[in-house]
């Protein structure tokens, strides 16, 4: 472990958090806050808010709310990814199974919150075509 790792941890176990708990929690809160408020309107102090830490933990661990907003996006396809691979259609073998369970397996995305079943990456690419359309 390196001199600078040992004090991050050091430091965050004083914290009482993990070494990079705070930096999933800030992950975390970022999707939930994009998908309920869009990217324009979710600020670094509401992520902070969200995930329960400074913004000292937030400009530890990202320079900008563009940079969180990045990694984030990278969470969100992984965790989408493996959503998606394990859902219940795929274990169908008739064609028409298949398709019936798939439409119930979207149906049900579509009965929680709003923010639930909204696509952040989806949110984020809608907003920036409003704002860079070219």
């Amino acid at each position: 472990m390196q001199h600078t790792d040992w004090l991050v941890y050091k430091q965050s176990m004083t914290l009482g958090q993990a070494p990079h708990e705070s930096k999933t929690k800030l992950l975390e809160a970022m999707l939930k806050v994009v998908r309920t408020k869009g990217y324009s309107a979710a600020r670094v102090e509401d992520v902070c808010a969200e995930a329960g830490v400074t913004k000292g933990s937030f400009f530890h661990h990202f320079k900008s709310k563009e940079e969180l907003a990045l990694a984030a996006v990278a969470l969100w396809d992984a965790q989408t990814l493996e959503f998606f691979a394990a859902a219940p259609y795929h274990r169908a073998a008739d064609p028409l199974d298949r398709l019936i369970a798939y439409i119930e397996f979207r149906k049900a995305l579509l009965t929680g919150d709003l923010p639930d079943f909204t696509c952040f990456a989806g949110t984020i690419v809608q907003e920036a075509y409003r704002t860079h359309p070219e």
